[in-house]
């Protein structure tokens, strides 16, 4: 239960992010977002060993989810710090190509996890009743 709540919580939001990247216009664009994509306090962090009591495809389902968004957030948090060195100094060209770098890794890793979005809803529910 406390899964889907949290799902649902950020679904929006990340169907949202996900349209956003899609529509984008340019490769070398760099993503900088200052607050988390999600919280080593939340919902997976207390209950990921939990998460194998599940029936398989939601296990696999919720494990594919939140890897992906886990991978969004590393990544988004190392975007922002480079941009947080840009307040001190220039980038240098590999940094402003590691942060390129690093943005198409977020797009594909937030892409990841909403793809999954629409079956795991539906064995969540499942689950409940």
């Amino acid at each position: 239960m406390g899964f889907s709540l949290e799902i649902d919580a950020m679904k929006d939001d990340l169907i949202s992010l996900n349209a956003g990247f899609l529509n984008a216009t340019s490769e070398n664009e760099v993503f900088i977002q200052e607050t988390p994509f999600y919280s080593d306090n939340w919902m997976y962090f207390l209950f990921r060993k939990d998460l194998f009591l599940l029936d398989d495809k939601t296990s696999r389902d919720l494990f594919l989810f939140y890897t992906n968004l886990l991978v969004a957030e590393q990544n988004r948090n190392l975007v922002f710090e480079i941009r947080r060195i840009s307040d001190v100094r220039e980038l240098t060209v590999p940094e402003k190509y590691r942060q390129q770098m690093l943005t198409k890794n977020i797009k594909q890793a937030i892409h990841n996890s909403v793809k999954v979005l629409p079956d795991l809803e539906k064995e969540l529910m499942k689950n409940h009743r």
